[in-house]
């Protein structure tokens, strides 16, 4: 008779309490009946060995399996035994002789699920045919099923056989649950001018509430809101905080505003439905009649939930560089003074581009009023030009909050920082190389400007080694002397360029306190504009409010990256931004933001100056020609500055 024991050989039910019934003893584990096994039945036209010989099988057991049996597992050390037998089966039949199904207790998992183990090698033709494991959302086993089937070699095997299957687990205690939001990540690449999808990713568990705010430098949030209404402008404005409307139905007090040429973080602070519908915002805007404006409100990640699956994803779509369109008033004659029909929203650091504007990298230098700009480069343009001014820099700003009435909270691996995550977009860099002398009565020209995506890398452009994934340009500056005889020195080489690699410079002398001056070793090879990193460089962040969305105080802060404003001397350079910096072997490391340039083939000749009739006979012409191979743009304009000071003379 088949035993259910306990690993030692005690019996502890019988047979008939087995085969009736599921027997849960109070154990981690139980095993539950799936169906009852039978032999073939009378009406089968296949007879048996005992059917045909019955005085031989006089002393052996009725021609039948063991049913299913049921049982509990009570501790790691406990094993379950079955005695396996095939009753009397024809040759090479195949039975299935066993059957059974491990389920966990609640609040138990199986930490070693059930296994079988047979007790000689002659049981070998017992083998099993299905092995299934069901797991929780954990990924632990928590039910175990098995059948074994019987192939009939040559004997059958009866129970007086005493052929046995035991099987071994271990059991523990399934882990308690807790609401939290596991996992917060954000694809930090930085973003290009023309903007990209920015996936968004939170694990935790479902039914947890969270809020996740995404705000911009100016406080303008890229969160897709709850609802939005369209309204056109009733009437031109200039200047001007109040905005009237044809009407102003559903539109509320801290409604965001967008639209073309409308500023960031423009806010309705007042709605006036009394008189003339109108709107009063929060930045004053210069406006054509009929612009159609943006009013948006809530947002689709306020109140956001964890879905069953345990994992909330987002595709947030970050728009392109904000770009404001004027029109310039007055005609500009290489003048860096530009005459504008309005200057609002317009701030420096703006990129200008348009029909005629020269020079790739102009900049605002200054808004010197409400029509006037001053930019980096002297600018020959007609008047009535529409110009564009890009905003060349943006921070995105990423908060997660969780709701408490769950008691949910957030994962340790999760920052703490405030914000959470944040990721930068820049302009498209410009990679600039410029001639220039200290040379008496001599000029300098042969300007290259070539501009990319941020973070750029060329393709293989040939098969020549020198050539391959990287982005070419032929160098070719000319030096003409119009005054005294000029000579070559020596050959231009590559560190006659500034800003072509990283330069590693270790702080000399520390004050302990707050200040942007900083002494090195040397300054050489520095110059302003370089980004700044090292030991006790902070970078600004933006500080926002994470409840509500709104900028703490934006007005007047920096939020770039520490550069170097100014190089004082050969030892002393001027930050950004005050830094409290460590000495004791500390360094800075001063980079072009990212570009990598090797400069080649670099080579001066000089050659006689032919004038045209009526000028000045010159006394030579110096021309520097050579390749700069760029093999990657970084996150920032580079210009790249040649001296010809170092390689000529008079």
């Amino acid at each position: 008779m088949a035993e259910y024991g306990n690993g030692n050989g005690d019996s502890d039910v019988d047979r008939g309490e087995i085969e009736s019934n599921g027997v849960d003893t109070g154990g981690v584990g139980v095993v539950t009946p799936i169906t009852t096994l039978l032999t073939p039945s009378a009406s089968s036209s296949i007879k048996s060995f005992c059917d045909i010989y019955p005085i031989l099988c006089k002393d052996r057991l009725p021609e039948k399996i063991l049913p299913l049996r049921s049982a509990s597992l009570i501790d790691t050390d406990t094993s379950l035994k079955y005695n396996l037998y095939s009753g009397v089966a024809m040759q090479h039949a195949v039975t299935k002789v066993f059957d059974i199904e491990f389920k966990a207790k609640d609040g138990y998992y199986y930490l070693k699920a059930p296994t079988p183990n047979f007790d000689s090698p002659e049981t070998s033709n017992f083998v099993v045919v299905n092995d299934v494991e069901v797991k929780d959302d954990g990924g632990r086993v928590v039910e175990k099923v098995y059948t074994i089937n019987y192939k009939v070699s040559g004997e059958d095997v009866f129970e007086f056989d005493n052929h046995e299957i035991a099987f071994t687990h271990e059991t523990a205690t399934l882990p308690s649950v807790i609401n939290e939001i596991t996992e917060f990540s954000v694809d930090l690449t930085d973003i290009p001018s023309t903007g990209r999808n920015l996936p968004i990713n939170i694990t935790g568990t479902p039914g947890v509430y969270f809020t996740l705010t995404m705000i911009d430098t100016n406080g303008n949030s890229i969160a897709p809101p709850k609802s939005t209404y369209v309204k056109s402008i009733k009437n031109a404005i200039t200047r001007s905080r109040r905005v009237d409307l044809y009407d102003v139905e559903n539109i509320e007090v801290g409604m965001r505003v967008s639209g073309s040429n409308v500023g960031d973080g423009v806010f309705v602070l007042s709605v006036n439905d009394v008189e003339a519908p109108h709107v009063t915002i929060s930045k004053p805007q210069t406006l054509d009649i009929a612009t159609g404006l943006n009013f948006s409100k809530g947002s689709l990640l306020e109140r956001a939930i964890i879905p069953e699956s345990g994992k909330f994803t987002r595709d947030i779509v970050v728009p392109q560089l904000k770009k404001y369109l004027k029109t310039l008033k007055t005609a500009a004659s290489s003048s860096t003074t530009l005459l504008l029909d309005d200057t609002t929203n317009l701030e420096v650091g703006m990129r200008l581009s348009g029909t005629y504007v020269d020079g790739s990298h102009t900049t605002i230098k200054s808004v010197d009023s409400n029509t006037q700009v001053t930019v980096s480069t002297a600018q020959t343009i007609a008047d009535e030009t529409t110009l564009a001014f890009t905003i060349s820099h943006n921070i995105y700003n990423f908060f997660i909050t969780v709701h408490t009435e769950t008691g949910a909270t957030l994962n340790s691996n999760i920052p703490t920082t405030n914000p959470t995550y944040y990721v930068e977009q820049y302009i498209d860099p410009v990679i600039t190389f410029t001639p220039t002398t200290t040379l008496g009565n001599t000029t300098v020209t042969g300007d290259i400007s070539i501009t990319k995506p941020i973070n750029y890398k060329p393709q293989t452009l040939s098969t020549h080694s020198l050539e391959k994934n990287k982005t070419r340009a032929n160098i070719r500056m000319v030096a003409t002397s119009t005054s005294g005889a000029i000579s070559i020195s020596s050959q231009p080489k590559s560190t006659n360029f500034t800003n072509v690699s990283a330069f590693k410079k270790f702080i000399t002398t520390c004050s302990g306190t707050s200040t942007p001056i900083v002494i090195l070793d040397n300054t050489t090879g520095l110059v302003a504009g370089m980004r700044v990193t090292g030991e006790g460089v902070v970078q600004p962040l933006l500080p926002v409010d994470p409840l509500n969305d709104e900028v703490i105080s934006p007005a007047n802060q920096d939020y770039k990256p520490i550069t170097i404003k100014s190089v004082d001397n050969d030892k002393v350079i001027t930050l950004s931004s005050a830094q409290t910096l460590p000495c004791d072997g500390n360094y800075l490391i001063f980079d072009n933001g990212g570009t990598s340039i090797l400069l080649t083939g670099l080579k001066a000749v000089l050659s006689e100056y032919v004038p045209t009739v009526g000028s000045t006979v010159a006394d030579g012409v110096c021309t520097v020609t050579g390749i700069a191979n760029i093999s990657k743009f970084g996150k920032e304009s580079v210009t790249c500055t040649v001296n010809f000071d170092n390689f000529l003379s008079k």
